[in-house]
């Protein structure tokens, strides 16, 4: 919107009444000079006697005069008079105009300003949702990501129940830029965007939901990662603690004739040292430095196995020796079955937790809410 400017249009009325005017002015004194000329007034006073010699009226030279230029007096008059009252009319009416022009001028500037202020405050307002829609977004990846990495984590564990599997969680979380974000702002943006794009729908419950749910993925996903470091500390000190006592008593039973023929040594060498009767790997070393001892397999091998022909050492023999030996190993093979325990019931609540946050195909899932709600906001 553009100021106006005074345009002052050429009159030409006005411009008539003034040349008339001139023109009468001008033909008035001409008109005096020729009756002055033609009346010898001009050089020689007049007479106050007639041709009869009588006095004249001291009014008929003035009125014999006047008679004659009255009209044009008059007309002269009236047009000048006429004159002044319509350049009076123009003046007032220019002042009338320049008025108003000056009120609209004033008015067109006021509703420029609110118009760019409005234009700011829509800018605003959609910077603000293009941030709170961007952090959200990225917070969608980041939970499905770490989804990805749980149900990888539950298929290596459930295929390895005491291996060294890592749940592995992404750090890249928005979360911290999400929380410092002017929740205010961002509510009056967003009920200025829904107003002007779905006034009839009320998203007001659905935006409270999408708050509550980002915060409690946060919250869920940070006392995940606890759980976890809970229990596969738990998990190593414990395995570490019956492999580092298996490998001493381990010594005494080679070295023992009653118990270094039975066969399931031979498992136990397999299992602990990933090598065949013929010295080959039986499983690829990398892979086997990376899991680590399968302790589940080694209880079903080689505990289950050795711990009743060792009972039946002890019951043969009712020695100390065989008796100690029969507790230590009864004890780290009761050390792998809760070991195993612990674990089965840990991977069953990350599961059952997978199924309800996690799973893409659940109707329930509750980032489909988030993403619904996200996608409503959208610019040109």
């Amino acid at each position: 919107m553009e100021l106006k400017k005074y345009d002052e249009k050429k009159d030409f009325l006005l411009l008539f009444i003034i040349l008339l005017s001139v023109i009468l002015l001008i033909y008035s004194f001409y008109y005096i000079y020729q009756y002055y000329g033609m009346n010898n007034l001009i050089t020689s006073v007049p007479k106050n006697r007639n041709n009869d010699g009588e006095l004249l009226n001291p009014n008929e030279i003035g009125d014999s005069i006047g008679g004659t230029l009255n009209p044009i007096i008059a007309i002269t008059a009236s047009m000048l008079t006429f004159l002044a009252f319509y350049i009076q009319y123009k003046a007032n009416k220019s002042q009338k105009e320049i008025f108003n022009l000056s009120l609209d001028n004033e008015v067109s500037k006021l509703t420029i300003e609110k118009e760019m202020k409005e234009l700011e405050v829509i800018k605003y307002y959609q910077t603000n949702l293009k941030i709170f829609k961007t952090l959200i977004e990225s917070m969608i990846v980041y939970f499905e990501e770490n989804g990805r990495f749980a149900k990888t984590f539950i298929e290596e564990e459930r295929n390895f129940l005491l291996g060294s599997n890592v749940l592995r969680y992404s750090t890249d979380s928005s979360f911290k830029y999400f929380e410092k974000l002017e929740f205010r702002e961002i509510y009056n943006s967003i009920v200025y965007y829904f107003n002007e794009k779905y006034p009839s729908i009320d998203w007001e419950d659905d935006f409270i939901e999408v708050l509550n749910i980002i915060e409690f993925y946060n919250e869920f996903l940070n006392e995940s990662r606890d759980t976890f470091k809970k229990h596969s500390t738990s998990k190593y000190n414990n395995l570490t603690e019956v492999g580092l006592k298996l490998d001493e008593k381990m010594g005494d039973v080679f070295i023992d004739e009653n118990l270094n023929t039975h066969s399931s040594l031979l498992s136990y060498l397999k299992i602990i040292h990933n090598r065949d009767e013929k010295g080959n790997f039986i499983i690829p070393n990398e892979i086997f430095s990376q899991k680590g001892v399968d302790f589940q397999s080694l209880q079903i091998e080689f505990f289950n196995n050795f711990i009743p022909h060792l009972r039946s050492i002890y019951d043969t023999y009712k020695t100390t020796h065989y008796k100690d030996m029969l507790e230590s190993f009864s004890k780290m093979n009761k050390s792998i079955g809760t070991e195993i325990f612990q674990t089965d019931n840990y991977l069953n609540g990350l599961e059952l937790n997978y199924e309800q946050y996690y799973n893409l195909e659940n109707t329930d899932y509750p980032l489909q809410k988030v993403k619904e709600f996200i996608a409503k906001i959208y610019f040109d």
